[in-house]
């Protein structure tokens, strides 16, 4: 997820009248919450549904380590999917949610274009939390959750 705003460079500060400018490199701190059972990730995803979906900014997914299959859902709500091996076994997931099989996908990436650019926004549930808070209830609920690293994007 993007770097709070304390933690980039500030160019110029914003003010009533003008946006602020941070440095021309911004960051993401990437966390993971390793070795949690699928129960779990499950319970945490209907939980956080709302604002890991709905927000624009933030990146997340889960993975197998022992399958090595994963989902993540990236920049614009854009959703990939990896399997190792065999995909067949997903196929009574995507029959339950009617998602159904193309063979020529677009992606955001095939819309976005200098006049039609995309555009990623925070989220904020009706009680006013955001990805950050969200971020720091993992901190103080998950032995397992931790802060990897921070990228630059």
């Amino acid at each position: 997820m993007p770097c709070n705003l304390k933690d980039e460079k500030v160019v110029k500060e914003a003010t009533d009248e003008e946006v602020g400018i941070i440095e021309e490199s911004t960051h993401n701190d990437v966390y993971y919450m390793d070795g949690i059972p699928q129960e779990v990730a499950g319970t945490i995803l209907k939980q956080a549904s709302e604002l890991l979906i709905n927000d624009g900014l933030v990146i997340f997914g889960f993975g197998n380590h022992f399958t090595g299959d994963e989902i993540g859902k990236y920049k614009y709500n854009e959703v990939i999917l990896y399997f190792k091996d065999d995909i067949k076994e997903y196929e009574e997931l995507y029959k339950k949610n009617k998602i159904k099989k193309v063979n020529d996908l677009i992606s955001p990436w095939d819309l976005i274009t200098k006049d039609n650019p995309g555009v990623c926004d925070s989220y904020k549930t009706k009680d006013g939390m955001d990805v950050y808070d969200l971020i720091e209830a993992f901190d103080n609920s998950f032995d397992e959750f931790y802060k990897a690293e921070k990228r630059e994007d």
